[in-house]
């Protein structure tokens, strides 16, 4: 199944995510989403295909909405990490 960034909903993020309950990185995003413990998922425009399409099939499969993030970058200077974040998933409260 080939799903494109196409599908996702573009978006520069511009909130702060350092002070929200989150997951970083293709593992812990997969294993959350899987478990429906996440709310939304940030992606890098800059992902390599394999974690692009992973990211993409797994959101689609448990239904969980996806924001594009500017880079790795700016995706881990967001959360407050000094490295770049391929991936970000915002955790359910409750």
């Amino acid at each position: 199944m080939k799903i494109s960034m196409g599908k996702m909903k573009k978006e520069v993020i511009i909130e702060d995510l350092c002070d929200k309950s989150k997951v970083i990185g293709l593992k812990q995003v997969v294993k959350h989403a899987q478990k429906k413990e996440l709310e939304i998922i940030y992606l890098a425009s800059d992902v390599d295909s394999f974690i692009n399409e992973k990211v993409l099939t797994v959101a689609e499969e448990n239904r969980i909405p996806v924001r594009e993030a500017e880079s790795m970058v700016k995706l881990g200077e967001t959360c407050g990490i000094e490295v770049g974040a391929a991936c970000v998933g915002i955790l359910r409260i409750g």
